[in-house]
């Protein structure tokens, strides 16, 4: 039997081309869609790494912080709220009511924001100058923290409580007040009025009587309360020595003889216990009339003078009349 092999002839596109021109334009068409396809596999290679790539980058870390300060300052609020310290609060507040914070703490806040305004107290500050008319330079503190140069035109905001209001104008004494406030207190007037401080005008002399000014009295002290004093202290002396000997005589006989002791030994210790009665009996009386005298003792002017005001043909006059 015999075989025969056949090999098969390959026919190029552009052997066919000058041959036919219908071949031709196929062989372009399809030569064209190929590469489009292969374009459109490229692109959607590189849009899948691309979506990739954005599920594996972080979270923005500006998010969680925002997320974490609304938190805490809506923890914050509460906290300050329940001690009246309805400043602090109003700040915290207005942190979590932000468009920024999550729905679910914003619709809280915002509420508590407005009633931490109806319930935080106000005062409007007022000032008057010497002349009683109303001014705003002046400078104001508040608990010891400068409010401003100037007296503000609306409300000042403060929390519930006590608190001092100073006012300083130049030239002038300042004006402290002490003020409480109630939760709720709204435009309480504080006034600083100046014009208490108005130099008072001097007073005119009397037109009539004469003043007398005492320009040179003394009152010396007598000599015999110096001698009385002397005999005071000279009395406590001898009371404290006769006292001390004869209680210690009166001792020794009472530990060494009593009761059969010698008669002299315990007159002896007798008579100076006496003695120390005396003395000090004597020292007293001497202080009394030595305080006596010196309490009681007379004036000497020695010079005095008269001032007066009095009418004269031409008017009124002064004079001045005086014994040296």
């Amino acid at each position: 039997m015999e075989v025969t092999r056949s090999t098969p002839s390959y026919v190029s596109l552009q052997a066919l081309q000058p041959e036919s021109g219908v071949l031709s334009e196929s062989a372009a068409r399809f030569d064209a869609g190929r590469r489009v396809r292969y374009a459109a596999s490229v692109r959607d290679v590189f849009l899948v790494l691309g979506f990739g790539s954005c599920l594996l980058l972080p979270r923005p870390a500006h998010a969680d912080s925002t997320k974490q300060a609304c938190v805490q300052a809506y923890v914050d609020a509460q906290r300050l709220r329940k001690a009246d310290k309805l400043t602090e609060a109003r700040q915290k507040l207005e942190l979590c009511a932000d468009q920024a914070c999550p729905a679910s703490i914003k619709k809280d806040c915002g509420p508590w924001l407005e009633e931490n305004l109806r319930d935080q107290p106000s005062i409007a500050l007022v000032a008057k100058d010497l002349a009683g008319e109303k001014t705003v330079d002046v400078q104001v503190f508040v608990d010891d923290v400068k409010v401003g140069d100037q007296i503000p035109n609306t409300p000042f905001k403060l929390d519930p409580g006590t608190h001092k209001v100073r006012f300083e104008a130049k030239g002038l004494e300042p004006v402290q007040i002490e003020v409480t406030l109630q939760k709720g207190e709204q435009g309480r007037e504080v006034l600083a009025d100046f014009s208490k401080q108005k130099k008072a005008d001097p007073t005119p002399a009397p037109s009539s009587a004469a003043v007398q000014a005492d320009t040179g009295s003394v009152r010396p002290t007598p000599a015999l309360v110096y001698v009385l004093g002397g005999v005071g202290v000279l009395g406590l002396g001898s009371f404290a020595y006769f006292g001390s000997t004869g209680k210690s005589e009166e001792n020794d006989l009472a530990d060494s003889c009593a009761p059969r002791c010698d008669p002299s030994k315990v007159d002896s210790a007798h008579r100076k216990m006496l003695i120390a009665d005396i003395s000090l009996g004597v020292s007293a009386v001497a202080f009394g009339a030595a305080a006596y005298l010196y309490f009681t003792r007379p004036k000497a002017k020695e010079n005095s003078a008269w001032v007066g005001v009095g009418p004269m043909r031409d008017g009124a006059g002064a004079f001045v009349r005086g014994s040296f």
